[in-house]
């Protein structure tokens, strides 16, 4: 490796990624002190937009940047399937090693991020004998058919390509690009013949490189979605713990608005997943504030959630915005459970996971996870096992039950069976009471 003590940062963008790139970019210059070089790549990126992006290093002097304009085009093997929204400058990433022959490493990031730590502390990783660093994806690693495609077993993870530490002499060596271009279109119509999810350059970079890839702590690319965290949970000895998750949640370095619509883009759809205030904390940073709109946006916003109690919505849509507030009011309940019981929680579904994280993160952690599904029984939340309801058969002296069961039918049906089980109301509680009451259903 070189001595170059700078860190080299890759970019790429078209004009509609403009704003939130130089956002992305000025979060990582007011959360690093180290000299940073920022590698715009791009095709059509207008001057104006260009001078914007570098107009930053007036306030942060340890930033510069430098354009690469990438003269390729559809014709070159880009296929961007369904997703009008994706771009060709999404497959950039695979010209790294081409582009910059004179560099050792870079990371790759998207756009659509805010840096809430020192960027120094990813820039030195060891990738040990691996190609590339990345952190699992939170929607893929639930598609099966996405994994049997590109030959990845089940128990493996998949990767999400949105932030990546790249060793471009590795890059080199296996002729990643030459790979690409023999791969991509049989790859392609595989997953069109399927009726498959097609994730464009990050499909060929799992397939391609399938366990020469790094598992980074989630902390690095925290994907923040639509409603609840899809959390990876699988046999792989690389695969995450309670623990990473609940840093990452705690204590991110990297934010990643994978999903739509994106903090930039405040509008009467709900933004489903917590942290995107803290785009705007940045924009304030760059050349593209407008602070006083942006308040009133803000507002504006918190007045059509204020109002949302009040409004008919489906119940699932209701659970997705309401589940963070309702987990946290959870955790500072449980701090102190019932005559200091141990806490057993009853449900194994994703929901369950995202429910642990945030107990973590308040320091409140389960003794025991039950499921009445024999086909949810023995398998693995975190490092727990799920076991039968019968172990709190007689215990209710020993144990407070959680039911997380988001509808009320299956709820009322699973309290019987704790009363029969000899629980009286006051040693059990259901995680989504108070939802239901404000959807006017009962217990």
């Amino acid at each position: 490796m070189s001595r170059d003590k700078t860190i080299h940062i890759v970019y790429a963008l078209d004009d509609n990624y403009a704003e939130m790139t130089c956002v992305s970019m000025a979060s990582m210059l007011a959360n690093t002190k180290k000299q940073v070089r920022f590698h715009v790549l791009e095709s059509d990126l207008s001057a104006d937009n260009k001078e914007i992006l570098s107009g930053l290093g007036k306030r942060f002097k340890h930033g510069n940047w430098e354009f690469h304009h990438m003269n390729l085009t559809e014709d070159e093997g880009f296929f961007l399937g369904l997703d009008s929204y994706v771009t060709r400058e999404t497959y950039y990433r695979l010209y790294l090693g081409n582009i910059f022959p004179y560099l050792d490493k870079v990371i790759y990031i998207d756009g659509d991020t805010v840096i809430e730590g020192d960027i120094s502390e990813l820039w030195n990783i060891s990738l040990d004998d691996k190609i590339v660093a990345m952190v699992a994806d939170v929607v893929t690693n639930a598609f099966d058919i996405s994994k049997r495609l590109l030959g990845i077993e089940d128990r493996d993870i998949y990767f999400n390509a949105g932030v990546a530490v790249f060793d471009l002499n590795k890059i080199r060596a296996v002729d990643l690009l030459a790979q690409v271009e023999e791969k991509a279109e049989k790859l392609y119509r595989l997953f069109m013949d399927e009726k498959a999810p097609w994730f464009h350059d990050q499909d060929m970079l799992n397939h391609i490189l399938y366990r020469r890839i790094k598992p980074l702590p989630p902390k690095f690319n925290f994907q923040v979605h639509s409603g609840l965290y899809t959390v990876p949970c699988c046999d792989n000895p690389y695969c995450y713990r309670l623990k990473n998750w609940m840093e990452a949640y705690k204590y991110p370095i990297i934010i990643h608005f994978v999903n739509k619509p994106k903090p930039s883009k405040i509008t009467r759809t709900y933004i489903l997943g917590i942290y995107w205030e803290r785009y705007y904390a940045y924009k304030a940073m760059t050349p593209y504030a407008d602070v006083e709109s942006d308040k009133r946006k803000i507002k504006k916003y918190y007045r059509l959630l204020n109002c949302m109690d009040k409004t008919i919505l489906v119940a699932d849509a209701f659970f997705k915005i309401k589940w963070h507030a309702l987990f946290v009011n959870l955790a500072n309940n449980l701090k102190h459970p019932p005559k200091n019981k141990k806490l057993a929680l009853w449900g194994a579904g994703n929901h369950i996971r995202c429910m642990m994280i945030v107990f973590a993160a308040n320091d409140v952690y389960a003794d025991a996870i039950v499921d009445g599904l024999p086909e949810n029984q023995n398998s693995k939340v975190f490092h727990y096992t799920v076991q039968s309801p019968e172990i709190l058969k007689g215990r209710n002296e020993e144990y407070f039950v959680l039911l997380t069961m988001e509808q009320l039918k299956p709820a009322l049906l699973v309290s019987k069976i704790l009363e029969d089980y000899g629980y009286n109301a006051d040693e059990y509680a259901h995680a989504y009471a108070p939802l239901w009451k404000v959807l006017n259903e009962e217990l």
